[in-house]
């Protein structure tokens, strides 16, 4: 049987923290099933970041929709089972998208375990989504460790997500993913500090071609 991998996020921009965890989902499920795995990015939406980030963008830095999908897709050097799926894009209002993507990519694919990639870091608000129960009912939820934080301990202190136990694959944190988010990255660009060991050589030459298009000026580019 197949295993589908899916991750979404804002990816602004992709770190190498995602591909780190993407491919070490996809060892372990890998391990687990004997069968192929594919891992898909799916960014959210301009309007979703818009909404996380806030209308004046405080960062300075908010990627857009077409840039971030691009950005994903030089994933694939890193290995031909992963693809970006630009599907929540181009949407002009924020939309719970979560479950109905999963639920499209389990019908695009019959007979495919899809699986649900989430980390550490979103868990104990996780049964806080809209359309939990239907998530952690339908689909199998992997969650990586990030800093220290025992994924286990977690879920057994909160009761939702205790309920549902089995339906969490807890992975631990992948080599080279501690301290890096996306954050950190628009941040370090923000204030001169170095961003390029957080972003892969593509991503990187990507994101410092933009910040120049648009005239993006940092305390130093920091790539």
């Amino acid at each position: 049987m197949e295993t589908i991998i899916v991750m979404g996020g804002s990816f602004n921009p992709p770190t190498r923290a995602h591909l780190e965890l993407m491919l070490a989902a996809e060892g372990e499920m890998r391990n687990r099933t004997g069968g192929s795995v594919r891992g898909v990015f799916v960014p959210s939406s301009g309007a979703y970041l818009r909404k996380k980030q806030g209308e004046g963008d405080p960062d300075r830095i908010m990627l857009p929709e077409a840039l971030r999908l691009s950005m994903l897709g030089t994933f694939t050097a890193y290995g031909p089972f992963l693809s970006a799926d630009g599907r929540e894009l181009g949407t002009e209002t924020v939309r719970g998208h979560t479950l109905g993507t999963l639920r499209a990519i389990r019908e695009e694919n019959p007979g495919a375990a899809v699986c649900f990639l989430l980390g550490a870091d979103k868990l104990r608000g996780f049964p806080g989504w809209k359309y939990f129960e239907e998530l952690v009912s339908e689909f199998m939820i992997i969650v990586a460790g990030r800093d220290g934080t025992d994924v286990r301990a977690i879920i057994d202190s909160i009761p939702e997500l205790r309920k549902h136990e089995g339906s969490f694959i807890v992975l631990d944190q992948p080599d080279g993913a501690a301290d890096i988010s996306s954050g950190k990255v628009r941040k370090a660009l923000e204030t001169g500090g170095k961003a390029d060991d957080m972003l892969t050589p593509e991503v990187s030459t990507m994101l410092k071609n933009w910040m120049k298009d648009k005239d993006i000026h940092t305390g130093g580019t920091g790539l």
